[in-house]
């Protein structure tokens, strides 16, 4: 059984990627979401799909609140990477 889930699909269709894994088969797994919330509908620059009050690790976090973060992380942004380390349950400010 694997202890450790890692997605990165396009960050608008992250959440959707991970209902279609279940709730159930990421509870107590470490979570590590690989993707940046860009919107390419209207061409270039992209835009974000979430920005300023909220983001799509604290989406996630509310989302599946039974999968957990690395280790003491709640929500960490890996820099230059666009990573996010997610601790699910805890969404932070």
């Amino acid at each position: 059984m694997a202890k450790l889930t890692l997605i990165a699909p396009t960050g608008a269709n992250s959440i959707a990627a991970l209902r279609q894994a279940g709730a159930a088969n990421l509870r107590g797994k470490i979570l590590i979401q690989v993707s940046n919330p860009l919107d390419f509908s209207k061409g270039m620059p992209p835009s974000l799909t979430v920005c300023n009050t909220d983001s799509l690790g604290e989406q996630i976090q509310r989302e599946f609140p039974e999968a957990r973060g690395g280790e003491g992380a709640e929500h960490d942004e890996l820099p230059g990477h666009g990573a996010t380390v997610t601790g699910a349950g805890r969404p932070t400010t």
